[in-house]
């Protein structure tokens, strides 16, 4: 037989592909005359898709900084920038100018996260050859994307199904990094059950980072209207955001590693 991804034979019988590493069928145990059961051979061909992808996590980290820098900058313009008057309290000039900066930040920062995440599905459909979760994780995302179209052009101004497309929104999020993290926990396992290990840890401080976010949320929409509020409100918002770029360093730094690992396979060291 063939190979689907890149046309090489295969022999009869064989889960991957010799020359590319792409998975023919479902993984089964093979087991020699012995009875012993072998491991498949390495997938090295999962770095071409893999080395591109871990640039375009590279790209949302930067992103990740910027916004971390910032959300500081905003805190303390609202820090310095509000005053008082017979007890009330509102945003001068210079903080209502930020205000104005920071929106546009978030406008731009929407529309490369939109462009890096299309680039991204691309990959993680290459990269579902090598691990089938790769392909939930395209399922999740999409998903994701729907429901936030549905919700920009609803006309309905339901509270309460806004409420239910923002939790949907938030769980296709989940759901997706669940897999993405599984994926790579099942890509590295054969080879290194620290580093799959470490796969799932990931999933857990991504876990706790969104609880943060959530919380964050919350409080924001309950304080939008009181201006008094809003430095502990950023402040929780700069906490927020500086955990989930530290997950992101975190994530960055053993993708390398999943690749370094392919790497060596592929020298045959």
């Amino acid at each position: 037989m063939y190979c689907r991804i890149c046309g090489a034979q295969v022999p009869d019988g064989d889960v991957f592909c010799p020359e590319c590493g792409a998975r023919q069928r479902a993984a089964e145990p093979v087991q020699n005359s012995g009875g012993n059961v072998q491991q498949p051979g390495m997938r090295t061909g999962v770095l071409e898709p893999l080395r591109p992808f871990y640039s375009a996590r590279k790209i949302l980290l930067v992103l990740g900084g910027i916004m971390v820098g910032v959300t500081l900058l905003m805190l303390y313009f609202v820090i310095t920038g509000m005053e008082s008057f017979y007890g009330y309290y509102y945003a001068s000039e210079s903080l209502a100018n930020y205000l104005n900066f920071y929106a546009v930040i978030m406008i731009i920062q929407a529309l490369i996260i939109l462009a890096v995440a299309i680039w991204e599905l691309v990959l993680l459909n290459q990269l579902k050859a090598y691990e089938e979760r790769f392909g939930q994780v395209v399922v999740f995302i999409l998903l994701g994307v729907l429901i936030s179209v549905i919700d920009a052009f609803s006309k309905d101004e339901n509270t309460g199904l806004k409420v239910i497309l923002t939790l949907a929104d938030a769980a296709f999020g989940i759901l997706a990094y669940y897999h993405l993290c599984g994926a790579f926990a099942d890509l590295t396992r054969p080879w290194d059950r620290s580093l799959a290990d470490k796969w799932d840890f990931i999933f857990k401080l991504y876990l706790g980072v969104q609880a943060l976010a959530f919380l964050s949320g919350i409080i924001l929409g309950i304080n939008a209207g009181n201006p008094g509020s809003w430095g502990f409100v950023y402040f929780l918002l700069l906490v927020s955001t500086a955990a989930s770029f530290a997950v992101s360093v975190y994530e960055l730094k053993h993708i390398k590693k999943t690749i370094g690992l392919f790497e060596r396979g592929h020298s045959g060291y």
